[in-house]
């Protein structure tokens, strides 16, 4: 398995600069050859004594999107004593990321946005898609999601609490600052 961090609040004193987390991530994929990958996501504050770039539970929520939409198949968060905040938006995490093992460990499908802060990963398992759109941006942001895979499906949030419906592989999405949306198409019924 091959990892790495990347830490935009608290190495780079950087306050909007999630989008590198899932490009590098993507880049490692591309690197790792076929190979598993994980990234460590930044936790509470280290390096970067600002108090606008703590790690929050909404960072945190976001980076650990990021690096699983651009491709990783695990998750490490540093350091290990964060705030009972922090811990419990960790805790969140692990329960949603396991409910999604098997896809997450399949191949990438082609997925993308326009030229937003949004970031898009697609997998496929046993005809079912899974899209993730994160928000990489702490502005609000819509665009237009390509997934080809999808063609005309209804998505259901992981949560079920909302839905979008797909023509011809692709639908429009809005989230919020740092927002995530984990969607499920069902498999087209024969």
């Amino acid at each position: 398995m091959v990892g790495f961090d990347l830490y935009p609040l608290q190495s780079w004193c950087r306050f909007d600069s999630f989008g590198d987390v899932f490009a590098a991530q993507k880049e490692l994929v591309q690197l790792a050859s076929g190979k598993p990958t994980f990234q460590w996501i930044e936790a509470r504050r280290m390096d970067c004594n600002d108090p606008r770039l703590d790690p929050t539970p909404e960072t945190v929520r976001a980076e650990t999107w990021l690096a699983i939409a651009a491709g990783a198949h695990a998750i490490g968060y540093f350091p290990n004593d964060w705030s009972p905040e922090v811990a419990a938006e960790i805790a969140r995490e692990k329960r949603e990321i396991e409910t999604l093992v098997p896809a997450l460990t399949q191949p990438a499908l082609d997925a993308r946005a326009g030229g937003s802060s949004l970031r898009v990963g697609a997998r496929e398992l046993n005809g079912a898609v899974y899209v993730i759109v994160v928000n990489a941006s702490r502005s609000p942001a819509s665009d237009t999601i390509v997934v080809p895979a999808l063609g005309d499906r209804t998505l259901l949030t992981l949560d079920g609490t909302g839905s979008v419906a797909a023509s011809a592989g692709s639908f429009t999405d809005s989230l919020g600052p740092l927002e995530v949306h984990v969607y499920v198409a069902p498999p087209v019924a024969l």
